[in-house]
C-alpha cells in the first residue's frame, strides 16, 4: 500500500504546516486548515443540540479555551514528554508505552470536554465523549500529514494512537472486528464502550491477516 499517496489524498499539507511550530496547529481566524481547527471540524459540531427551545444569544459556539487547550497539550505531547494541565495539575503520562498513552488520551479528552461544555453550557447540551475522542484523535491523523512528522513517527509517538470512530469505521469494526458494545451513536459514546473497541481494533489488527497496517492511525487510512 503506497501510504503517502493515502495521506495527500486524505489531507495536502499546502501551507507546509510544521509539527515543530506551535502557531501551525491552530489559529483563531475563518477556514483555517490547521490540525486543531480541522478536526473541531470533523467533531460534527453543527449537531449540536440546544439546551432550550428559546435559548438566548446567536448560538455561536464557544471553542477558543477548548482548542486553545487541545493545541497546547499537542505540542506538549510532542514536544514535552506528554506533560498536559489537568483538573488536578500539571501531570506528564510515559506516552511511549500503551498504557501511558491511553491515560493521556483519557485527560486530554476529559479537559477538553470540561472546558468545551463549560463555556457552551448555556446554549448547548453537554457533548459526550464520542465528539471528544472524534477531535483528539482527528488531530493526531492531521499531524501526522505535517511537514517533520517522520521524525516522531520514527521515534514512536504515533505508535498507540486510536483509530477516530465515527460512521464509517464503525462500519468497518462491525463487518471486520466485532459487534459493538452499545448501540449508540460515535457521538454519544461514554469512554468504557470507546476504549473497548480501541482495545478490539488493536488485537485485530495486531493479530490479523489482513493487508492493514498493524498502526490504528495508519489503518485508519484505508478504511
Amino acid at each position: 500500500m503506497d501510504q503517502e499517496r493515502y495521506k495527500k489524498y486524505f489531507y495536502t499539507n499546502e501551507n507546509n504546516f510544521s509539527i515543530d511550530n506551535i502557531d501551525d496547529y491552530y489559529g483563531s481566524g475563518k477556514g483555517e486548515k490547521r490540525a486543531v481547527n480541522m478536526a473541531f471540524n470533523d467533531m460534527a459540531v453543527r449537531t449540536l443540540k440546544k439546551a432550550t427551545d428559546d435559548e438566548g444569544g446567536d448560538g455561536a459556539v464557544e471553542k477558543e479555551r477548548a482548542l486553545t487547550y487541545l493545541r497546547d497539550s499537542f505540542y506538549a505531547y510532542f514536544h514535552k514528554g506528554g506533560e498536559i494541565d489537568t483538573v488536578d495539575g500539571r501531570k506528564s503520562y510515559d506516552v511511549m508505552s500503551r498504557e501511558g498513552f491511553d491515560e493521556w488520551h483519557k485527560a486530554v479528552c476529559t479537559e477538553f470536554l470540561t472546558l468545551f461544555n463549560e463555556d457552551n453550557r448555556k446554549i448547548y447540551q453537554p457533548v459526550a465523549y464520542g465528539k471528544a475522542q472524534k477531535a483528539v484523535n482527528m488531530v493526531f491523523k492531521y499531524l501526522y500529514c505535517y511537514d517533520g512528522a517522520e521524525k516522531y513517527t520514527d521515534e514512536g509517538y504515533f505508535a498507540h494512537c486510536h483509530m477516530a470512530l465515527d460512521n464509517l469505521t464503525l462500519n468497518w469494526y462491525k463487518k471486520e472486528v466485532a459487534y459493538p458494545p452499545t448501540d449508540c451513536a460515535w457521538s454519544d459514546l461514554k469512554y468504557g464502550a470507546y476504549i473497548e473497541i480501541q482495545t478490539n481494533i488493536r488485537n485485530y489488527l495486531k493479530g490479523s491477516s489482513s493487508p492493514l497496517p498493524s498502526n490504528a492511525l495508519e489503518a485508519e487510512f484505508y478504511v
